[in-house]
């Protein structure tokens, strides 16, 4: 997922004259959530590809699912 661009996106509805509330929330938001649940999955592929749950018996696994569940419930995905 390209960061940047959801940024850029981001940057263009906040710009966006006139308003279309609640339409530009709604965008924000969902890209504030996209971004964080890429972050996430990033973070999480890194975690599994590397091996480290072998390292702290899936700890961290563990809060990273609940970090990605937390952030996926409001997209009603």
């Amino acid at each position: 997922m390209n960061f940047i661009i959801l940024f850029i996106n981001k940057t263009r509805v906040v710009a966006l004259t006139p308003a279309l509330q609640p339409i530009d929330g709604v965008a924000v938001s969902y890209i504030d959530a996209a971004v964080a649940l890429g972050n996430t999955i990033n973070e999480m592929d890194k975690y599994y590809t590397q091996e480290n749950y072998k390292d702290d018996a899936f700890a961290k696994g563990k809060t990273l699912h609940q970090t990605f569940l937390k952030i996926l419930k409001p997209l009603n995905l």
